[in-house]
């Protein structure tokens, strides 16, 4: 993983793990409670008032499932984001990163924009973004 962004010849070295989704995504929520606990942050498996962040699960296309939790979220302006998201697609391929390592790689918290869910199951698309401003929009 230490070589991911690293420069070869001018172009960057992504490195990917071929691993089973459900090691990855054990692996993914380990780091999760690691990173938030290391931060001050709280991981929690039901809704909370304080919650400031859904991560979301999603399929292929990156499109989210509309659970409660997701709903809710949108409902009260929450961040919905997603582990993984694909970031750029170069010759063909999609090559996916997550924000829980650009967040563990940073130190810090990193901007939730490019990791925010856009598409639903359903074909509908924006309801988390539009969530969100019609909260800040009402502050």
């Amino acid at each position: 993983m230490e070589t991911n962004g690293k420069m070869i010849p001018g172009k960057p070295l992504y490195v990917a793990l071929a691993q089973r989704k459900e090691v990855r995504r054990a692996r993914l929520q380990f780091m999760m409670v690691d990173f938030a606990r290391t931060n001050g942050a709280l991981v929690s498996k039901y809704w909370k008032d304080n919650v400031t962040h859904e991560i979301a699960a999603t399929d292929a296309n990156v499109a989210f499932t509309r659970t409660l939790k997701v709903l809710i979220a949108i409902l009260n302006g929450k961040w919905v984001v997603t582990m993984e998201c694909t970031a750029f697609n170069l010759s063909g391929r999609s090559y996916d990163f997550t924000r829980l390592m650009a967040c563990v790689d940073a130190g810090r918290v990193v901007n939730e924009e490019p990791y925010e869910v856009r598409l639903d199951t359903h074909g509908c698309s924006g309801g988390p973004t539009a969530g969100r401003l019609r909260a800040l929009s009402n502050e």
